[in-house]
């Protein structure tokens, strides 16, 4: 029976989502539902959470220290972020930081269990909406989740596209897929071109929309 635990410095907003999640799966225990004026690591390590639901911006200073923190102490929790907050460059610093889902507090309940249900399956889950504000998701170079990279570029490119949204330099790269650096360099070339980007920032959106990275 997995445990959730909720964290938001709003009463009306954690008792609205604790009564959405025993109404809509009441197999599921709400482990805690408590206010951002807290110690989130400390909470983690009494409750132990199977999923770790708060709005990382106004969670009484909560921030990606914490969360990394967590991420190395508790790595079986699955963090998923649920915010009013939005913007590519926000999502990744968070994806940074250990989480593996991010909703807004303007999407569907729908939605939102989706979310849940995926991260509980060991699977991420942003939603297309986090990325609608802010300068790298307006940026057209981003590309069109129309035509996914995947349909865009060679089965080796889109091996060297996975490894580049991971963050990895060239020389890693290389070496784990058994090829030259200069031969990492020409594909990054190519991946740059074909999907319209200018930075590693761009490859990354990318990656986390179409739930490559």
């Amino acid at each position: 029976m997995p445990g959730i635990l909720l964290v938001d410095e709003q009463a009306l907003f954690r008792d609205c989502l604790a009564a959405l999640l025993r109404r809509d799966r009441p197999e599921w225990r709400i482990v805690g539902a408590l206010s951002g004026a807290i110690d989130l690591e400390q909470a983690v390590r009494q409750m132990r959470p199977d999923v770790l639901i708060l709005d990382l911006l106004n969670a009484g200073g909560a921030g990606f220290d914490s969360l990394r923190r967590i991420a190395a102490m508790a790595p079986v929790v699955r963090v998923l972020v649920l915010s009013e907050y939005r913007g590519a460059d926000l999502v990744r610093k968070c994806r940074r930081a250990g989480v593996r889902g991010y909703v807004l507090k303007s999407d569907s309940p729908a939605m939102l269990l989706e979310a849940l249900d995926a991260l509980l399956q060991d699977r991420r889950f942003f939603s297309e909406n986090c990325f609608s504000a802010g300068p790298l998701a307006q940026d057209p170079a981003a590309g069109s989740p129309k035509r996914p990279a995947r349909l865009r570029l060679t089965s080796r490119e889109f091996q060297v596209f996975r490894e580049l949204s991971l963050g990895l330099p060239n020389k890693v790269i290389a070496g784990n897929l058994g090829m030259s650096i200069r031969t990492v360099e020409a594909h990054r070339a190519k991946i740059h071109s074909k999907l319209g980007i200018g930075s590693l920032s761009a490859l990354v959106t990318i990656a986390i929309r179409e739930k490559v990275a």
